[in-house]
C-alpha cells in the first residue's frame, strides 16, 4: 500500500548552502515511516532515493514527511 506524502528535504549544493525543497510523492507505508523516524538520515537506502530526486545536489537530507 502506498501513501501520498509531502516530504521536505534540505538540499545542499556545491557551495554547501542548504535550501529547503518540498516534493509530493507516493511512497510505501514503510518508507513513509522511515522518513519520520529519528534515524532517517542514517538510512542509506532512503538517502540514496532522496539524492536521486535532486541529482545535482552534493547532499540531501530529509527533514519531515506529512501524509496528504
Amino acid at each position: 500500500m502506498t501513501v501520498k506524502a509531502e516530504i521536505t528535504f534540505m538540499v545542499y549544493g556545491q557551495n554547501n548552502v542548504g535550501i529547503p525543497e518540498r516534493r509530493t510523492v507516493e511512497i510505501s507505508q514503510q518508507d513513509f515511516g522511515a522518513c519520520n523516524s529519528s534515524n532517517r538520515n542514517n538510512n542509506e537506502q532512503l538517502l540514496s532515493w532522496a539524492k536521486n530526486l535532486f541529482p545535482s545536489a552534493k547532499k540531501v537530507l530529509i527533514t519531515s514527511a506529512t501524509r496528504i
